[in-house]
């Protein structure tokens, strides 16, 4: 399986942002860095749970998560790069198995999911 980039941009979320990335740390899958891209103003590092993940501020006037995946983009040092949001839910121990299964076919050049609320 190819490493894995997750960019999560956020914003002021950082009890939605804490319990993703709680999720995140319980997959079976390991071989995966996180960067968030935080645009709070003023930045609240020490609400964000570390470990091994990449911290990156995005400063800017207009807040925009466009922009802030791009940046996570750049930085990336991952084959594949996932987006989340800051508050998705993620049940399933086997969800970024799942994910990358799907460029074992060399065929594939993305996949997306549905938004289910």
């Amino acid at each position: 399986m190819p490493f894995l980039t997750i960019v999560i941009p956020t914003i002021n979320r950082y009890p939605d942002l804490a319990n993703t990335l709680h999720d995140l740390a319980k997959q079976r899958f390991r071989d995966f860095e996180v960067i968030v891209v935080d645009q709070t103003d003023p930045p609240h590092d020490r609400e964000i749970p570390k470990g091994s993940l990449m911290l990156l501020h995005l400063k800017s006037r207009i807040k925009s998560a466009s922009a802030a995946r791009n940046i996570g983009l750049k930085a990336a040092k991952g084959e594949i790069v996932l987006f989340l949001d800051d508050d998705v839910v993620i049940e399933n121990r086997d969800f970024l198995w799942s994910h990358l299964r799907h460029y074992q076919d060399r065929e594939i050049p993305g996949v997306v999911g549905p938004i289910i609320d």
